[in-house]
């Protein structure tokens, strides 16, 4: 439904719900909790008008979650709430798609565009729109990913806090990035001039 027809699921929708006041109870005041509610649907789309369903939907997915989860009356328990549709997110990514692509496993890992362009020099990527996909996690690993790149092609050994070397000789190297390397293993210091960066 979400992705062929670009309609919203109301007979039994997908609930992701996250109570941040267990691991962290400063989160909310005493006795209270902060309850964040995820529910995948379509990016903006002419056949989801999200002003005309906004409230009912989210009285359905409050619904599922009393059923499915066995949370009561839970509905008389909100204190405050913050609603948000792909038209609000739609001020902020391409038509409101949090999750960039498509999240299914035909646009997951390496099918995401690659973080550096082949045909665009000095091109990189980096974030949910690019391998290896969304997620908060695993975008700060397109982070990582996209800062080896990068400090390779510059020729830069960084200081990873200590962590082992960043990339295994097995990988494609730039001619700066081996040098860097074997100036490394040699504990040669490494000098980037600034004009190249």
């Amino acid at each position: 439904e979400i992705e062929n027809k670009h309609q919203v699921s109301w007979n039994d929708p997908s609930v992701y719900v996250q109570n941040a006041c267990i691991t962290d109870p400063q989160m909310a005041p005493e006795g209270c909790s902060t309850v964040y509610v995820l529910v995948p649907v379509t990016h903006q789309h002419e056949n989801v008008k999200w002003s005309e369903i906004k409230e009912d939907y989210k009285n359905r997915i409050l619904d599922q979650i009393e059923s499915k989860l066995g949370y009561e009356n839970i509905k008389d328990h909100i204190v405050t709430e913050t609603v948000i549709t792909p038209d609000e997110w739609g001020d902020y990514c391409y038509r409101g798609s949090v999750f960039n692509l498509a999240h299914g496993l035909d646009q997951m890992l390496w099918r995401r565009p690659q973080n550096k362009f082949e045909d665009v020099e000095n091109m990189y990527l980096v974030g949910g729109g690019t391998h290896p996909g969304s997620g908060l996690p695993v975008i700060f690993e397109s982070a990582r990913i996209t800062s080896k790149l990068l400090c390779d092609d510059l020729g830069i050994i960084p200081d990873w806090n200590g962590e082992s070397i960043w990339f295994e000789d097995s990988v494609k190297r730039s001619k700066k990035g081996k040098a860097a390397v074997k100036n490394h293993r040699n504990n040669i210091p490494v000098q980037v001039n600034s004009t190249n960066v």
